[in-house]
């Protein structure tokens, strides 16, 4: 696999991993469960998953309230789809 295809599938399996790992965590939130902290949450889209975490906030309305969650998670999302477009055109 070539290095642009290794890291479209890094930018697919991170965003895939954030947005399981925020229904994950909306589920543990009804039953009162061990949480997935937010610092985790931030983590993973700051490290490319914010386009999933984007589709969680408003698919599944988790985490919508939260300020720095709302404002955050859109700007690493367009800088996500600027990178992904960036390295698809490079194929």
């Amino acid at each position: 696999m070539s290095n642009i295809g290794m890291m479209l599938f890094y930018f697919a399996f991170i965003n895939f991993s954030l947005y399981i790992q925020m229904n994950i965590d909306k589920t543990r939130k009804y039953f009162n469960s061990l949480r997935i902290s937010e610092f985790t949450l931030l983590l993973l889209a700051i490290g490319g998953g914010a386009i999933g975490g984007t589709l969680s906030m408003w698919i599944n309305g988790h985490k919508k309230n939260k300020w720095h969650f709302r404002t955050l998670f859109p700007i690493l999302a367009l800088i996500d789809c600027y990178l992904i477009y960036t390295v698809a055109t490079l194929l």
